[in-house]
């Protein structure tokens, strides 16, 4: 993970602020742990995983690369483990539907680093819903704990996990209950963005930028933008057409202990994300169903049934490949991936610039 102060994105923000840490002393670090488990969080403390991988790496280095690496470190060790439990199935091969699979699983990939704390706290979910779920280790729950203190929404993610857990085996009730959040997520955003200065200040403000950031990113673009967004909602329809071919084998997927309480699984927690669709942020918790239908498409599916049907995904899924190629591309000099390593360590760990306030006005 590499900080280049010429692309759009928030690295220099993190890296000065992981340069400010190193001027707290122990009593700032702890007022602010203090702080997140109060009522009013008076420091604006979003999580404790972050702050305190700050003040260890400050306390060692005030080289904010440092800071990068310990970050993708975390996160290159929770993905690696998370993506263990697909690939080393039986039925997981060198084939055109595996690697398919294998994208549909491996859906949380970020590209700044405001992004990895979500993505290191979605991974660790992912996990103790298998070692759950598919392994019956409820002692997983204790870890699932921890993910509030990575990144603060998984609070959201506790509570799928825990009603998930009471009620799984309401398998008719859950599935009425996808078929109506996915008919309410559908208007949900429209009538929170037409609604939104009808709500209290403080949430009309952080929903409303939010609002006006969408609507600003989706007019951005020309020309074939239209099949953009279009590919976009087929993508959406696609995953709840994959959900019903589950259901519809029912007897199949539940005849396997490997994906038995994933399935009953898989409903509660697609029907709680479309509910919660309109809430910013929430909609992501949306992707926690993505491994398990990959999963269950593997062991129940994979080279037996639908086939074609995941051959579609690839036509689907070209706005979704090419997004992903450029915004790697920009974080990227193409430079950077042929350099000799010796010089790339001189540069980013004995060469580098401090960021100065003024870079954080660079956009």
């Amino acid at each position: 993970m590499v900080y280049n102060k010429e692309v759009r994105n928030d690295g220099k923000f993190h890296a000065y602020e992981f340069q400010q840490y190193g001027q707290k002393d122990f009593g700032q670090y702890e007022r602010e742990i203090h702080s997140f488990f109060s009522v009013d969080n008076s420091e604006g403390i979003k999580d404790i995983f972050n702050i305190s991988v700050m003040y260890v790496v400050s306390r060692v280095s005030d080289n904010f690369h440092v800071y990068f690496l310990v970050i993708a470190f975390f996160y290159a060790i929770v993905m690696r483990r998370g993506l263990k439990l697909f690939t080393c199935e039986e039925k997981f091969d060198r084939s055109r539907s595996s690697y398919i699979l294998l994208y549909i699983f491996f859906i949380y990939q970020f590209s700044s680093i405001n992004g990895v704390r979500f993505g290191i706290a979605a991974w660790i979910g992912v996990y103790c819903l298998f070692k759950i779920f598919r392994d019956g280790n409820s002692h997983y729950l204790w870890i699932a704990l921890l993910t509030p203190l990575i990144h603060a929404s998984f609070i959201i993610y506790l509570g799928m996990v825990f009603v998930a857990y009471f009620s799984r085996r309401y398998e008719k009730i859950w599935f009425m209950l996808f078929i109506l959040s996915f008919i309410f997520s559908e208007f949900s955003m429209l009538l929170l963005a037409q609604n939104v200065n009808q709500l209290p200040g403080f949430m009309a403000q952080w929903l409303g930028s939010y609002v006006h950031y969408k609507e600003w990113y989706q007019t951005e673009g020309s020309g074939f933008y239209w099949l953009s967004n279009l590919l976009k909602l087929a993508i959406r329809y696609y995953y709840a057409i994959m959900v019903y071919l589950i259901y519809k084998n029912s007897s199949l997927v539940k005849s396997n202990e490997k994906t038995k309480d994933l399935y009953q699984v898989l409903f509660v927690f697609f029907s709680i994300a479309n509910f919660l669709s309109a809430i910013p942020s929430a909609g992501r918790f949306l992707n926690f169903s993505l491994p398990i239908i990959a999963y269950i498409w593997l062991i129940n599916f994979k080279g037996f049934k639908y086939d074609k049907f995941l051959i579609l995904y690839l036509f689907l899924s070209i706005v979704s490949f090419k997004e992903t190629f450029d915004v790697y591309k920009s974080l990227f000099d193409p430079c950077f991936l042929f350099s000799n390593p010796l010089y790339l360590i001189w540069e980013y760990f004995f060469n580098y610039d401090p960021i100065t306030p003024e870079l954080l006005n660079v956009r």
